[in-house]
């Protein structure tokens, strides 16, 4: 539904990993490096969400020049499963990892991002890094996690609205449901 809805605003490009197999979602991301620059949105390919997240996050790019974000569900109970992500005081995502309390946690990143700047470079640099030490078993969030304390990265909100990453049939399930109410077909 992305290249529908989005294609005559956006260029949009594929990125298939043929190792996907064996290697983590971090070297799907680490193929993306030669083509990331300040106008790239990395979306997680097993994801549904209403249309207005991404308006969303388009509005806080351009309201904040030279800001990386993350879209961050920070409406909702967390569980263990979930991608959590924490923040300091001036609610920059300094964290993200499963493993993260939920009680302390803001909220769920779903597998959206906007890096740009200095911010881009660190975190490609981290992608490349670990690809080098062939630690392929990880995700891209991990490489990410090792380098958000030095760099300034903001919370996208959904503002509740209905998303949902397919990983079960129960996602799947809920993923029609979503699809069915926003009348985009599956």
């Amino acid at each position: 539904h992305v290249d529908n809805k989005w294609s005559n605003k956006f260029s949009i490009k594929y990125i298939f990993n043929e190792k996907y197999s064996e290697f983590n979602n971090i070297y799907s991301a680490y193929l993306a490096s030669d083509i990331w620059d300040d106008n790239t949105v990395l979306f997680n390919s097993d994801i549904i969400y209403h249309p207005e997240v991404l308006n969303n996050l388009l509005k806080n790019i351009k309201s904040k020049k030279d800001q990386s974000f993350l879209v961050i569900h920070d409406n909702k109970v967390l569980n263990e499963e979930d991608m959590k992500v924490q923040v300091n005081a001036n609610t920059e995502i300094k964290k993200i990892n499963k493993k993260l309390d939920t009680k302390t946690s803001y909220g769920e990143y779903i597998g959206i991002t906007y890096l740009c700047g200095k911010a881009r470079e660190i975190f490609l640099k981290s992608l490349k890094d670990n690809i080098d030490k062939s630690i392929t078993s990880i995700y891209y969030e991990d490489a990410l996690d090792d380098v958000l304390e030095t760099i300034s990265v903001l919370p996208s909100s959904t503002k509740a609205l209905p998303w949902t990453e397919v990983d079960t049939k129960e996602d799947y399930e809920l993923a029609k449901k979503i699809a069915s109410e926003l009348k985009v077909l599956v």
